[in-house]
């Protein structure tokens, strides 16, 4: 719950998301090696929609290991 009169510190907040940022792209990296790639395997183990996981995948800059291939 936020306190009457503050204001969020916008340099704490940014430090904050690159923080999650990092953490949920080590994850993603992490459980796709531990599956060969194979992303249907990988989100199930994070336990979130393959749909999502590419999501991710594309916001955090981590290509696709099944394009990969080709």
């Amino acid at each position: 719950m936020r306190r009457t009169g503050t204001v969020p510190n916008a340099r704490t907040d940014g430090a904050l998301h690159a923080a999650l940022e990092r953490t949920e792209r080590r994850a993603v990296e992490k459980v796709l090696a531990q599956t060969n790639g194979n992303v249907a395997q990988a989100a199930a183990r994070l336990g979130i929609l393959r749909t999502s996981l590419y999501r991710i995948m594309k916001r955090c800059g981590i290509a696709n290991p099944s394009s990969a291939r080709d």
